[in-house]
């Protein structure tokens, strides 16, 4: 898989971005367990509609 870094300045957060109607904090609770614990995430895959971004 090929990485890209993406700064996060260019991600519009007010653009209608979030995928999900609600967020879960049970998950986000233990995402943050796991995260302060050492664990390893694999790469986020942002999807844009404009021409570039970076």
């Amino acid at each position: 898989m090929q990485t890209k870094d993406l700064r996060l300045d260019k991600i519009d957060i007010y653009g209608g971005t979030q995928a999900r109607v609600a967020t879960n904090d049970e998950a986000i609770s233990s995402y943050a367990e796991a995260m302060l614990e050492g664990a390893q995430f694999p790469p986020s895959s942002p999807t844009t509609t404009a021409p570039s971004i970076g």
